[in-house]
């Protein structure tokens, strides 16, 4: 493990390193004077092992293991206990006195199932880039001098060096569990965010996606235990992060609803195959105005959306939506959606009109509703019985249906919403014989416009007999 991180020069194992006919007490000490960092590895049986008289080796004073720790403790080089297997560090009590300074060593546990070295590794890096304190800054303090102490230089000491690199080496778990839990918010967040917020921009959504990819690979190849290599790793997340990206990138535009700004041409310059025709039952129609307007408001025919509309008031009925093939080839209507929906504040001073009285101009919902929210949606519903009947109302039917000359779908819209003053257009998506296109459909003059406010909370008002508007 060692010597894959390190120059083999570097690395120095006691009995394998020392040549036959080599003085190995006097070759331990050289070396063991020489190194900077010692790495002591302790197993279960390391506090008690004896040799062949029976004694514990630890007692002998002239065994190599001991030797070697102890010349390390004496010359105050950086010694890192190793458990390894279960093994417990020992008491003070439980060491002969001069490895007793040993226990005070922090010491590093491996695990044999996942051997996780980085922490020792990074450590051994940290020690042998530390600037090198000379032997008289190890040994015993000198005699105490009166000359004034030269600040501009200041000596860094072995207990210096020490502390910094044990507070660094203590900051390393809280470091990690902070990334690994930004990691888990990345990714809860990208998916909350694709599931809560779609449908979203088609960039958006692919920088969402492959944030998510990217942080779940991540946390499973470096916080989840495994036998990889850091390189392994790395390419794993790397290769996950372009599977996200390609992936978004094919989905996403795929998916997302695009809004045409207007009704779109066919590529061959044909017409669209049906015609889309939307009523709002006028004469019947109810509004919401101004009330300045309310005595102004023309008699018959004359009151129409287009006046409501121009003097800053809305459609408050649903609409009907009938859709028909021009000819006696099948068109196929894959979706209904809202698009360039404008959500104003309600102003003040608005009342409702009903033109037919309390009853005439309500159309009951049968199909779907349109609710104007951000963003607006379009969903089927199903429809209300008729008064007095047992019969359920008819089941709500989803997208696609099919049309022609002779086969027409009506759609019973009721529009829903925060209370808003809003200004809308419906898009129309069909496919026919391997074309496809949209038609966009309004009031014709303008956008739709509708008021959501709740009946119960405007005024009332209502034609009269002798054609004067008077408050319900």
């Amino acid at each position: 493990m060692l010597v894959e991180t390190f120059r083999p020069e570097q690395v120095f194992k006691d009995v394998d390193n020392i040549e036959p006919g080599e003085d190995f007490v006097e070759r331990i000490t050289t070396a063991v004077g020489s190194c900077d960092v010692l790495l002591v590895l302790i197993g279960e049986r390391w506090l008690t092992i004896t040799d062949e008289s029976g004694q514990r080796r630890l007692d002998n004073p002239e065994d190599y293991v001991r030797l070697e720790i102890e010349t390390a403790l004496n010359r105050k080089i950086r010694v890192i206990p190793i458990l390894v297997d279960n093994a417990q560090m020992p008491h003070a009590s439980e060491l002969p006195p001069a490895l007793a300074s040993l226990v005070r060593r922090n010491a590093v546990e491996i695990n044999p199932s996942t051997f996780d070295t980085k922490r020792l590794i990074a450590t051994v890096r940290k020690v042998l880039a530390e600037p090198k304190v000379s032997e008289t800054t190890r040994g015993t303090a000198s005699p105490p001098s009166t000359a004034r102490p030269d600040r501009s230089n200041p000596q860094v000491t072995v207990a210096d060096v020490e502390k910094l690199n044990d507070q660094a080496l203590g900051a390393l778990p809280k470091l990690r569990t902070l990334v690994a839990v930004i990691l888990v918010l990345i990714f809860v967040g990208s998916l909350l965010l694709l599931i809560f917020g779609w449908p979203l921009q088609v960039l958006v959504a692919v920088i969402l996606i492959v944030l998510a990819t990217v942080s779940a690979a991540a946390y499973a190849a470096y916080f989840v235990p495994n036998k990889l290599s850091e390189r392994f790793k790395l390419a794993s997340t790397a290769g996950v992060a372009a599977v996200g990206l390609i992936t978004a990138l094919i989905v996403v535009p795929a998916t997302q609803n695009a809004v045409p700004p207007s009704v779109q041409e066919l590529p061959d310059g044909q017409a669209d195959p049906l015609t889309a025709t939307l009523d709002f039952d006028s004469p019947c129609e109810d509004f919401t105005i101004p009330e300045s307007s309310l005595q102004s408001i023309p008699p018959g025919d004359g009151l129409n959306a287009k006046w409501v509309y121009e003097r800053g008031g809305a459609t408050r009925t649903g609409g009907q939506l009938t859709v028909q093939g021009k000819n006696e080839e099948a068109v196929v209507l894959q979706g209904l959606r809202v698009v360039e929906l404008e959500s104003n504040p309600r102003p003040a001073g608005l009342i409702a009109i009903l033109p037919c009285g309390p009853t005439g101009g309500i159309v009951l919902p049968r199909y779907f509703d349109v609710i104007l929210s951000n963003p607006p949606q379009v969903i089927a519903r199903s429809g209300e019985p008729e008064p007095g009947s047992e019969k359920r109302g008819e089941p709500a039917v989803k997208f696609p249906f099919k049309v022609s000359a002779t086969d027409p779908e009506v759609f019973i819209l009721e529009i829903k919403g925060p209370p808003c003053l809003c200004a809308w257009r419906l898009a129309l998506d069909w496919t026919s014989i391997g074309r496809s296109g949209t038609v966009v459909v309004d009031r014709g003059f303008d956008k739709i416009r509708t008021d959501t406010t709740p009946s119960e909370d405007l005024p009332l008002y209502s034609r009269s007999e002798n054609g004067t508007w008077e408050k319900l």
